[in-house]
């Protein structure tokens, strides 16, 4: 049996990566965030109100952190290993490396949902929001 050789090409040179591909299922609802944290972590959150802490090497949840009032829209991996998580509630969460039972510090700017989060190296935080509005 002879193959064409670009499927056979294809095949030799994305297996591998295709091996390494794998589904990590945890939340109830779409997943609308996600921030790479610093030592190779990774954090999701979405509809269902949870920030996941997920260890990929493992493949496993290690944290479910379960504190806002609303759908999650975004995260930001914060200096330090600390991570912000904000969505329809219009509060931003600080939480520290390794996640808690509740978080370190809460941000309630009064300005509605929030939509995007992004943080600086010097530990500075832009948050956008559901008016057209960025605050820092």
């Amino acid at each position: 049996m002879r193959l064409p050789l670009l499927p056979l090409l294809l095949l030799l040179l994305l297996g591998p990566a295709m091996a390494r591909a794998q589904d990590l299922a945890g939340h109830g609802g779409p997943v609308r965030a996600l921030a790479v944290l610093p030592g190779g972590g990774l954090a999701s959150a979405g509809f269902d109100q949870a920030v996941i802490l997920w260890d990929p090497a493992a493949g496993k949840a290690r944290r479910v952190l379960r504190w806002h009032a609303g759908a999650l829209a975004a995260l930001a991996a914060l200096p330090g290993g600390g991570l912000a998580s904000a969505g329809e509630d219009g509060r931003i969460a600080l939480w520290p490396a390794g996640g808690a039972d509740a978080p370190a510090r809460v941000l309630d700017p009064a300005a509605g949902p929030v939509t995007a989060l992004a943080s600086g190296p010097a530990g500075d935080l832009a948050a956008g929001f559901w008016d057209g509005t960025l605050r820092l």
